[in-house]
């Protein structure tokens, strides 16, 4: 609980805390604290003890994908930008997200060698916990942007839809596919020389998908 409290918690602060200091430097009409209230109030339920894994080598699993994804967003936005201190920010936020990813990978590779957890099973994992982050925790952050953003104008999925669309674009030119998959493999229990035989062509695959979704 230690390195819970004293590392990833303070970290994952600090990031927030990082960000809203740039968008108040660069965008200073946007409301930053009444937009992320609205958010907090909305979201906050889907992070209840009930939300949790089943088990702690699920839970563990879930929050490698978490920090797979964080990582890959973040390194894909320092690439992605043009503003030299945001990709600065970016960069940094990424290398600590890796960091965590590194410190749960070690704990659930701990627990996968004393129970047995099928490939199945951690793939099962792996897809939920994406589609909650694309599906629940990023529409609730674009949503409350978008409020902000549009005062008055009613929200609907469709705008949503839209930036996702354009996020793809996005997404398909600087996410950093090889690191992602690279990252996602670790969690299953494949012979070393099999994983890196994979690596490029699921780097690929997902890169394709990125394009055409």
């Amino acid at each position: 609980m230690g390195w819970i409290s004293d590392v990833w918690q303070r970290e994952e602060l600090g990031h927030g805390a990082q960000l809203k200091s740039y968008v108040h430097a660069v965008w200073p009409d946007f409301d930053w604290t009444a937009a992320y209230r609205r958010f907090f109030d909305e979201f906050s339920p889907q992070c209840a003890p009930t939300a949790m894994a089943a088990s702690q080598r699920q839970e563990l699993a879930a929050l490698c994908v978490v920090e797979t994804g964080t990582a890959s967003l973040y390194r894909m936005l320092a690439e992605a930008t043009s503003e030299p201190e945001l990709s600065r920010i970016a960069t940094g936020i990424a290398n600590q997200e890796i960091g965590h990813y590194k410190q749960f990978l070690r704990h659930f590779l701990r627990y996968r060698a004393g129970e047995k957890m099928s490939v199945a099973a951690v793939l099962r994992v792996v897809w939920t916990q994406m589609t909650e982050i694309d599906g629940v925790d990023a529409y609730f952050a674009f949503k409350h942007v978008y409020l902000s953003r549009n005062p008055g104008v009613e929200f609907t999925p469709s705008a949503y839809k839209a930036f996702r669309k354009g996020f793809r674009k996005l997404s398909g030119r600087h996410f950093p596919h090889r690191m992602a998959v690279k990252m996602l493999l670790k969690l299953l229990p494949l012979p070393s020389i099999l994983e890196r035989m994979i690596v490029p062509p699921l780097a690929s695959m997902s890169r394709l998908l990125f394009l055409l979704s």
